[in-house]
C-alpha cells in the first residue's frame, strides 16, 4: 500500500510539473557529478560514471510516465547511433525491475538500466524533482546540462553534437583574446591565447596553457597546472569556458574565460 502511495504521489508531481530544461552553467558554480553504484535489473552492482573520453547521459524514467514513453524512443535510436561516442544509462524508478524489464523487452530498447525504486539512494548527490529527468556529465565529471522534464524532439541529440564537438576542438580554435574572471571581486583580465602555449596578459605572461580534449589548462612558470577549465558553453552570443583554480589536489574558486562570438573561430 505504501508503494502504490508513493507511486501515485510521484505521478501527480510529474503530471503538474511544468516541462522545463536547466543548463549547468547558469553563472553559478561548476556542478561536480559524483559516480553511483545501483543494481541491474539482474540485481547485478553497476557503477555509473564519466570514462574513455566519452558523454554520459543519465536519464530516469518509469514504464507508466506517459512523458517517459514519449521521449524514450529517440533516447533508444540515439544510443544505437552515438554508442561510440557516449554512454548512456536509464535508472528505473518507482517500479520493481520485473516490471521495468517487460517495458524494455516489449519495446526493443538496448539502453544499459539500473534500478533505486525510491530514487532516495540519490537525492544527495543530483538535484531533480521528478521524471522524466536528464543529465549529461563530461569526461570531466562536470554537469554540463540538466532538463528537468520532457526533452523537445530533437534537443537530446543538439546537446550530444554540441558537447561531442568540444572534443574535436584543436589549438588553433581557442587562440585569439579572451576575457578572465577568477570569480572573486578582483578586476577581470583581457589575455591572450598565442599559438605555441604562451599567454600574453597583466600578470599571466608567465604562465602557459595546454588543451587537451575538451579539457584547458593553464600552468605556472615550473610547468605545474594552476588553472583548468573543464568545459564550454555558449550563452548569449558569448563563449565562455568554465572551471576552477586548482589548490594542491582540489579545486576552488570558480574561474571563466570569456568572449564574444564575433571574435571567436568556434563554430557550434
Amino acid at each position: 500500500m505504501k508503494y502504490i502511495l508513493i507511486k501515485l504521489i510521484a505521478a501527480l508531481i510529474i503530471a503538474l510539473s511544468p516541462i522545463t530544461t536547466v543548463f549547468a552553467y547558469s553563472g553559478q558554480e561548476a556542478e561536480q557529478f559524483e559516480p553511483i553504484t545501483l543494481p541491474s535489473l539482474n540485481n547485478i552492482p553497476t557503477t555509473i560514471k564519466p570514462q574513455n573520453n566519452k558523454l554520459l547521459i543519465i536519464n530516469f524514467f518509469a514504464s507508466w510516465c506517459p512523458y517517459c514513453i514519449k521521449e524514450l524512443p529517440e533516447f533508444n535510436s540515439l544510443y544505437n547511433k552515438y554508442g561510440n561516442q557516449v554512454q548512456m544509462y536509464l535508472i528505473d524508478t518507482f517500479e520493481t525491475p520485473d516490471t521495468a524489464n517487460d517495458f524494455l523487452y516489449q519495446n526493443n530498447y538496448q539502453i544499459p538500466t539500473v534500478y533505486d525504486n525510491t530514487y532516495a539512494h540519490l537525492l544527495g548527490k543530483l538535484k531533480f524533482e521528478g521524471i522524466p529527468t536528464t543529465f549529461i556529465i563530461n569526461s570531466d565529471g562536470v554537469i554540463v546540462f540538466r532538463s528537468n522534464g520532457m526533452l523537445a524532439p530533437g534537443q537530446l541529440e543538439a546537446e550530444i553534437n554540441k558537447y561531442t564537438a568540444q572534443r574535436q576542438l584543436k589549438q588553433p580554435d581557442i587562440t585569439g583574446k579572451w576575457i578572465f574572471q577568477d570569480g572573486s571581486n578582483k578586476p577581470s583580465i583581457s589575455l591572450t591565447l598565442l599559438p605555441g602555449g604562451k599567454i600574453r596578459g597583466h600578470s599571466l605572461n608567465k604562465l602557459s596553457w595546454k588543451l587537451t580534449g575538451d579539457t584547458l589548462t593553464f600552468f605556472d612558470s615550473a610547468d605545474l597546472p594552476i588553472y583548468r577549465f573543464y568545459y564550454m558553453q555558449e550563452v548569449s552570443h558569448k563563449t565562455f569556458f568554465i572551471g576552477k583554480k586548482i589548490t594542491d589536489e582540489y579545486t576552488s574558486s570558480q574561474i571563466s574565460l570569456s568572449r564574444s562570438n564575433k571574435n571567436s573561430n568556434i563554430s557550434f
